[in-house]
């Protein structure tokens, strides 16, 4: 898809776009002209009859089977300790800073993977961990801005998202002038003994090397 922008400001952003969607056979094609970006009620409309943009907080699901599931979901979000979910990232931050491994124990709080418990899987512990905190994060997001979700778990939420921002900041902040890694790494995956050379397993995994450990 190509954007053209025509104009920013702060009071909107007008564009024009080309693009083909295909979807089992059927070719979606945009409309000819867009409109600007301006009201909240204007819409980019396709040339299909009836689809149009819409933002998440415009749907209320009113039906009580799919709010249980949307009320056991944040249930299970809140479940979920954020810290155990960046405990990979900040290990590899401490190494990048060269902490000693009293800081580093320090700066963990006692915060584990998840999978380092016995006969729990590999989960956060392995090669790939790390990843799962992204999908964390776009669960936790959606929920917060989520009409059906209740505003005291929107608050237990967003102090889970505030943490997780602010913890990853900092996690890059001990990148700087790091000799283990460019500034602005973060990674959460197991090190496999790899503390001086922080990106030797991500650019393993650019070069296709994924059963290669060591």
């Amino acid at each position: 898809m190509r954007g053209k922008i025509a104009r920013i400001g702060k009071r909107s952003i007008a564009m024009a776009l080309t693009g083909v969607l295909t979807i089992s056979g059927l070719t979606i094609r945009p409309a000819s002209v867009a409109k600007a970006a301006g009201a909240q009620s204007d819409r980019v409309v396709s040339s299909v009859k009836g689809m149009y943009q819409f933002d998440m907080t415009d749907v209320v699901v009113t039906d009580t089977y799919y709010d249980n599931s949307l009320q056991k979901e944040i249930a299970y979000l809140e479940k979920l300790d954020e810290n155990r979910l960046l405990a990979g990232f900040k290990e590899t931050a401490a190494y990048a800073k060269g902490m000693t491994d009293a800081e580093r124990t320090a700066f963990l709080n006692g915060a584990t993977r998840y999978g380092t418990e016995k006969n729990t899987g590999n989960w956060e512990n392995s090669l790939i961990g790390g990843h799962t905190l992204g999908h964390y994060l776009s669960a936790i997001s959606q929920a917060i801005v989520n009409p059906g979700t209740k505003a005291a778990d929107k608050q237990k939420l967003q102090t889970k998202l505030d943490n997780i921002i602010d913890t990853l900041k900092e996690c890059q902040e001990y990148s700087k002038k790091s000799s283990a890694c460019k500034e602005g790494y973060i990674f959460g995956a197991t090190l496999l003994n790899h503390t001086s050379d922080l990106e030797f397993q991500f650019d393993n995994n650019e070069k296709g090397n994924l059963s290669k450990v060591s």
